[in-house]
């Protein structure tokens, strides 16, 4: 849309008449093509465009609905985040940071990305490594990550929430072996802590 002389006899009148001499007079508008030349496309969009009722072009519009759609995926992962940690009944932690547990085997199809280092399983995991190993089944289990990767370069710690009664801990010849619904994992050398008021079992690799 191209302006009428009389835009830019406005526009060189707010400009202090910088076009040049006959510059702010009706149907002089080539004085003012330096300005022109220059203008930003988004700055003559605006100029040019008729103000805000003109339409926005697309690429605004695109910009603006990624926006959205990233902000919207960032609620929905927190929501899930949330509604994981506050289940009910008995929370298990089992961390193993030097060395991490590495995964052996999860369902592909049955995890959701949380952020860049946690990863939410619900269906089944299995992990292994120096510390001992710990399996999942039939239930959720969110994950930390050990390194940069969320997962393949090991798992500092998992959180298992909303187990139905205390895991049962039994300590044998160095080893503390866990076992609950849809849980079972032996630690090497274990430290175990239990918070009967918030009912949890925090168990720690040395």
């Amino acid at each position: 849309m191209e302006a009428t002389p009389a835009f830019w006899d406005v526009l060189t009148t707010h400009l202090g008449h910088a076009a040049g001499p006959g510059a702010g007079t009706l149907g002089r508008e080539p004085t003012l093509a330096p300005f022109r030349a220059t203008f930003d496309p988004g700055l003559r969009f605006l100029l040019l465009g008729g103000g805000l009722g003109s339409r926005v072009p697309a690429q605004f519009t695109a910009r603006r609905a990624a926006g959205r759609d990233v902000a919207a995926l960032r609620a929905e992962r927190a929501a899930l985040r949330r509604e994981f940690l506050a289940r009910s009944g008995w929370t298990l932690l089992i961390e193993a940071e030097r060395p991490p547990l590495y995964p052996e085997g999860f369902d592909p199809l049955n995890v959701r990305t949380l952020s860049d280092s946690e990863v939410l399983h619900t269906r089944w995991l299995r992990l292994s490594g120096p510390a001992g190993t710990v399996e999942v089944m039939g239930r959720a289990v969110l994950t930390r990550a050990a390194g940069a990767h969320p997962l393949f370069e090991g798992v500092r710690s998992l959180v298992i929430a909303g187990l139905p009664s205390q895991p049962a801990v039994q300590a044998a010849e160095g080893r503390v072996a866990l076992q609950a619904e849809g849980v079972r994992a032996s630690i090497a050398r274990a430290v175990v802590e239990r918070d009967d008021r918030s009912r949890t079992l925090r168990v720690r690799a040395p």
